[in-house]
């Protein structure tokens, strides 16, 4: 363990280059290694193991965030066309039948600037559409190469980091795939679509007479194959919001399971012990490589290994030695684990439960034994069943307690999220987990053996644990205070901190959100499908557990079409939106149309306002109760934020009607800021309507496919602010932009720019 921290510990100093180390480490390295055989000493080889993984982890480094490809793409700073040579290999990343990503170890690059780059760099491969994975060999392959976006707003998930931890120089839209020799990645391809073949043979054996529940076999799948994409998402938040979420999907917890019943099995079967061991090691790496080799998977079949293997080899088995033992070897094939959260929740969950188990179980020990003044021998089958029962319990209790502590530090670094229920959630689940795991092994037994009708018997078995264990998850999740989140960064700092963020969100969608007093606001949530990946992580990594209201700009799915969950999620806030006359397309399948029928919304109209503080308010310039419109983004509310005396106007997507309207109507227009969206197909932000708001910073969200299909050559809104230096930014480009406004002076931090600073009028 001891030589475990120091290598973690040189894999960080050498990732933060503290010191200049990725410039020396490697030869200090070296000398150091030299000096402890010379001079064999602890210290001295708790030094040498820091330097040699540091080492370790500058190569890694150079072959993904200093592989000078990647290095030549981000000073041009713009992805290009590119033609690329080098062996295929196979990324079963889903349960579909048809893999559309792969992976490409290249033999050379030639970019559209002219530059070529005959040298090895790990890609990640989009098939053309039409286009399948075409098996081992050498390809020449057309495309566009880019590089992956980074983390967009706070708390979502940043693809660049990801694909670069994980080896990833860039990635390749491939246009057209061209096959020039047979050689190439033949075993690994072959190992990679054995696995895949199986792991389908196995979701066809589980999933037998289940076919008419696709939620459930769903559950079935992801908690024994990994398949976790076919499970509906509800299901899976209920498992996350429990802290249950390691049962619901293959993890280290499954593979220890795996191999626990696996010894079981065979000890039953009387096999001599070498035998069995290596019979059991073979079954779970097995079972690890089936699944995908997930690294989570992949550590646990180590653990297991090491942990079975150390008695046979004379060596006492101790969880500090075992764990020390599989992080050196994981960190040795690959440095970049140590970042990944899956491996600092299992190795901090693991070291936890070895570390305060016993110590919690010491404090427990005088429940966990007879009465001392009652001998064992008189004790009755009612006292040690009471014993039995009250061992068990305490034991559940303190690892769960454990395993809890462990991992808190980690979810809160990654996820800021809290969930005190999965203290007793852990007790119910897992237990119902070992048990779907053993029925899914029994299966796959009876359908080696061709014993259909028990097969279906198992499933159907295996059916009603699962249906248990969502309504577990379900309940555990809803019960107060089950799972929150923690400190908000913007509250934290400054409780009377103003700020308005707008998100990133693409196709001609937008959310806003406002912060002001303690109180959060959202102007538009975006479309449903964004909810999960960007405006739930976000909402989660600021720390908030309730909404105070959420303002709907027009019917619009793009805009509006996440409310429903929202409501939802963050305690029922109330919900407000424009009074307005139904348009053609205000059907009873409309998101504002399904909130009508069971919430009491607030409808605003020209002139009222919602109160925020005593210096800060909404008003509400359009539509008015007389406005008349055939489309929906012609009745879009228009507010104008006047926040301890800023003026943001939020024009929503507006267009040349709306512009034209709120002109004639004799409304002061000048703001700040002006924040837009796009109009569907009218033309919007026209020079009349920008003299009469005179903006001196405008954001504009992302356009959608039909706006940008009729967007001219010449952007009128892009054209007006050059004219008169008027700082414009996009989310497309932006990302999410933060605007911070205090007394005297207005900060717009963009995620990907430089800040830009307004003095107050």
């Amino acid at each position: 363990m001891a030589l475990a921290a120091s290598a973690a510990a040189g894999i960080v100093l050498t990732d933060l280059d503290v010191f200049g180390a990725r410039s020396w480490v490697l030869g200090a390295s070296f000398v150091m290694l030299s000096i402890v055989l010379a001079f064999p000493r602890r210290w001295l080889l708790i030094v040498a193991c820091s330097l040699s993984f540091a080492a370790l982890h500058v190569g890694q480094l150079k072959g993904s965030f200093e592989h000078p490809l990647r290095l030549h793409m981000l000073a041009v700073d713009r992805s290009m066309s590119a033609v690329v040579e080098g062996s295929l290999m196979p990324d079963h990343v889903s349960s579909k039948p048809v893999s559309l990503w792969a992976i490409c170890e290249t033999t050379r690059v030639t970019l559209e600037d002219g530059s070529d780059w005959p040298l090895r760099a790990r890609l990640k491969i989009l098939l053309p559409p039409s286009a399948y994975f075409p098996g081992a060999g050498t390809y020449r392959m057309n495309g566009v190469l880019r590089l992956p976006a980074g983390e967009q707003a706070p708390g979502t998930f940043d693809a660049a980091d990801h694909a670069l931890r994980s080896g990833f120089a860039a990635e390749l839209r491939a246009s057209t795939l061209e096959k020039v020799s047979d050689d190439g990645a033949g075993w690994s391809c072959a190992l990679l679509d054995a696995a895949e073949k199986s792991r389908r043979w196995i979701s066809q054996q589980i999933m037998l007479d289940l076919e008419d529940d696709p939620k459930l076999s769903g559950v079935i799948r992801a908690m024994a194959l990994g398949v976790a994409d076919e499970a509906q998402d509800e299901i899976e938040d209920a498992f996350r919001d429990s802290g249950t979420l390691h049962v619901f999907a293959v993890s280290g917890l499954h593979v220890a399971m795996l191999g626990m019943i696996a010894w079981q099995v065979l000890k039953l079967l009387r096999l001599r012990r070498g035998i069995s061991l290596a019979a059991m090691v073979l079954i779970v790496f097995a079972y690890a490589f089936i699944t995908g080799w997930r690294p989570s998977a992949a550590r646990a079949a180590l653990m297991v290994a090491v942990v079975f293997c150390g008695p046979s080899v004379d060596r006492e088995s101790s969880v500090q030695n075992n764990l020390g033992l599989a992080s050196l070897l994981l960190l040795g094939m690959d440095t970049q684990q140590l970042f990944m959260p899956g491996f600092q929740l299992s190795f901090g969950v693991l070291w936890a439960i070895a570390a305060l188990t016993g110590v919690l179980m010491k404090l427990t020990a005088r429940w966990m034994t007879l009465d001392p003044f009652l001998p064992v021998e008189f004790a009755s089958l009612r006292h040690q069943l009471a014993l039995a029962f009250r061992r068990w319990l305490i034991g559940n209790a303190c690892v769960s307690v454990s395993a809890w502590l462990g991992s808190l530090p980690f979810i809160l670094l990654h996820f800021q999220t809290v969930t005190p229920v999965a203290l007793i959630a852990n007790s119910v689940l897992v237990p119902l987990s070992v048990a779907a795991l053993a029925i899914t092994c029994l299966s796959v037994l009876a359908a080696l053996v061709t014993l259909t009708g028990l097969q279906i018997a198992i499933n159907n078995a295996n059916w009603l644990v699962a249906k248990a264990m969502v309504a577990s998850a379900t309940w555990f999740a809803s019960l107060p205070g089950a799972n929150f989140n923690l400190n908000s960064p913007m509250s934290a700092t400054d409780n009377t901190a103003i700020t308005w963020r707008v998100l990133p969100v693409a196709d001609g969608g937008a959310a806003h959100h406002l912060h002001l007093n303690q109180t959060n606001w959202l102007l538009d949530t975006g479309p449903a499908e964004d909810f999960r990946w960007l405006l739930h992580p976000y909402l989660r990594h600021q720390g908030i557990n309730r909404l105070d209201g959420i303002i709907l700009s027009h019917n619009d799915s793009q805009h509006i079409g996440a409310a429903e969950e929202v409501w939802r999620t963050f305690q029922r806030p109330k919900v407000v939106c424009s009074t307005r006359e139904p348009g053609p397309y205000d059907s009873s399948q409309t998101v504002m149309r399904r909130l009508e029928s069971w919430l009491d919304l607030q409808k605003l109209t020209t002139g009222d306002s919602i109160p925020l503080s005593s210096e800060s308010r909404l008003h509400c310039l359009h539509p008015s109760a007389t406005s008349r419109s055939m489309r929906g983004d012609d009745r879009a509310m228009v507010l104008l934020a006047q926040l301890q005396g800023w003026r943001l106007l939020w024009m929503s997507d507006a267009g040349w009607l709306t512009e034209q309207a709120l002109r004639e109507s004799g409304q002061e227009l000048r703001c700040d800021v002006l924040l837009l969206s796009n109009h569907e197909t009218d033309a919007s932000s026209t020079e009349d309507f920008l003299e009469a708001a005179q903006p001196r910073l405008v954001i504009r969200g992302s356009r959608g496919l039909a706006a940008e299909s009729k967007m001219s050559q010449k952007d009128t809104l892009a054209a007006w602010c050059a004219r008169v230096g008027v700082p414009m930014l996009e989310t497309t480009d932006a990302g999410s932009v933060l605007l911070n406004l205090k007394s005297h002076q207005l900060h717009c931090s963009p995620k990907n720019g430089r800040e830009i600073t307004l003095e107050k009028r």
